[in-house]
């Protein structure tokens, strides 16, 4: 009786993974490479080298219900489920950087976004380069460590962004720059 239910478990994860598999490719509508890891709480599948994402595809993962942990510095994409519901949902405040930045960051209009960047347990110093393009202001942050989409997500909610993997930068496009 035991080995049956043992069976049903790993039946229940074997077709969870492939159903995640391809949600994912799906959204993606390119080829990738990636690996699947299985561990005690959660499918993690992490794609190596994804293409440049917009704001939009990330958003569809993301409220697809998998949590993205994007790393642009070393090019790889994070994509989870759980392999279980928790009956509360934890609820997870984004916190925001509130010391003096340093010189390096100090860019005027966006500053909000990199606050929150910035605001990640532990993560390292990113280059941070400013263009303007017409109306357009694009803060580039080059080689930022993996960090959970929802930081970016709350740091950007009226601004466009992109996930420039091959290039290992996000890119922050703010409209209508004065």
């Amino acid at each position: 009786m035991v080995s049956f239910f043992v069976a049903k478990r790993f039946l229940f994860i074997g077709s969870l993974c492939i159903q995640m598999v391809e949600d994912v490719l799906r959204i993606m509508n390119t080829k990738v490479e990636y690996s699947i890891i299985n561990m005690p709480s959660r499918i993690k599948m992490i794609i190596e080298t994804p293409p440049k994402l917009k704001k939009s595809m990330l958003t569809r993962l993301h409220e697809s219900g998998y949590k993205l942990k994007v790393d642009v510095k070393e090019r790889l994409l994070h994509v989870e489920i759980p392999k279980s519901k928790r009956k509360r949902k934890r609820v997870e405040t984004v916190p925001s950087y509130t010391g003096k930045l340093d010189k390096c960051y100090a860019i005027g209009q966006g500053e909000e976004i990199l606050r929150y960047l910035l605001g990640v347990h532990n993560i390292c110093d990113f280059e941070v380069n400013v263009d303007t393009f017409g109306k357009e202001k694009h803060i580039c942050c080059k080689n930022v460590e993996c960090i959970d989409y929802a930081v970016i997500a709350e740091a950007c909610k009226d601004v466009r962004v992109e996930c420039d993997f091959p290039n290992t930068q996000w890119i922050f496009i703010l409209d209508a720059v004065s």
